[in-house]
């Protein structure tokens, strides 16, 4: 049996994120092909999101019912930041990606809030891009 030991689950308990922080696995790595990496304060990733407390610990208990929509989201040639993510084994489904994602990789299931998914959990590295705007509301 497989013993995933980065990334997050479904569901977390209070604590669970300090002691996530103190392991030095990696989760993923990012590259910027077009050089156009933002600054510090602008990186942040978008991954899963935990929109419900129950029971003392947060999770996204809304997923069965409203179902990722699995599309290609639009041509990774736009205007954006280029990301391409190597993201190690979490056994989950979602991917991450510069916030705010805009095109996501191929079949890849879009779910409220701007998180987006695979249909099978991720076992082994996994290499995709994405393409993401920091204000795409401006665009």
């Amino acid at each position: 049996m497989t013993r995933y030991l980065s990334g997050i689950n479904d569901e977390l308990r209070p604590g669970q994120i300090a002691e996530l922080a103190k392991s030095t696995l990696p989760a993923f790595q990012v590259q910027f092909p077009r050089g156009n990496m933002p600054k510090n304060r602008d990186l942040y990733f978008r991954g899963l999101i935990l929109w419900f407390v129950k029971g003392g610990r947060w999770g996204r208990w809304y997923q069965g019912i409203l179902p990722a929509r699995y599309r290609r989201s639009g041509p990774m040639t736009a205007e954006g930041i280029l990301q391409v993510i190597t993201l190690h084994p979490h056994n989950q489904r979602w991917l991450f990606g510069l916030d705010r994602p805009v095109v996501f990789p191929r079949w890849t299931g879009v779910l409220p809030g701007g998180v987006f998914q695979i249909s099978r959990p991720i076992k082994s590295l996994y290499r995709y891009r994405v393409l993401s705007r920091l204000n795409p509301e401006d665009n």
